[in-house]
């Protein structure tokens, strides 16, 4: 499989988190990942409609494309046809039931999740949580780089 096939799915909190900070580390990964050829999936492409400051709920019943039943659908879809899982949980104030779901979706599926965490005091750092991860780091950037690195040749 050439590297511009290889899907990378970008996973990690958005309940309760500003769109802002939501999508600041996402819109940095998948330019460095696009440059090198990937394919991106941005769970947090349907919340364009969103305000930098607002706060992301967990569905909007009143669009269509983001009410609970599509979010948990085409979330789930892009979790596990993506071939590389980059989760990152730096940061998180709280345990993200849906990063949760799409690691063990992926997980299911043999995908390679790469896990961007703190070593101590984040509330999802969990022996599944380090079981399901290929790998660990502490800084999106160089997981960035590891996937350019081992995938993109």
């Amino acid at each position: 499989m050439a590297k511009r096939d290889i899907m990378v799915y970008l996973a990690g909190p958005m309940t309760g988190m500003t769109i802002e900070h939501v999508t600041t580390w996402r819109r940095k990964a998948e330019d460095k990942l696009a440059e090198a050829g990937f394919v991106v999936l941005d769970p947090a492409r349907g919340l364009m409609f969103l305000k930098p400051e607002e706060v992301v709920k967990d569905a909007y019943e009143d669009e269509f494309t983001e009410n609970k039943h599509v979010v948990f659908e085409r979330d789930k879809f892009d979790s596990t046809r993506a071939e590389i899982l980059l989760v990152n949980l730096k940061h998180a104030s709280r345990v993200s039931i849906g990063t949760m779901m799409e690691i063990a979706w992926a997980h299911l599926c043999g995908r390679f999740i790469i896990t961007v965490i703190e070593k101590e005091g984040n509330p999802n750092m969990h022996a599944f949580v380090r079981e399901a991860s290929c790998i660990l780091f502490d800084d999106p950037e160089e997981a960035c780089d590891y996937i350019v690195r081992t995938f993109g040749s």
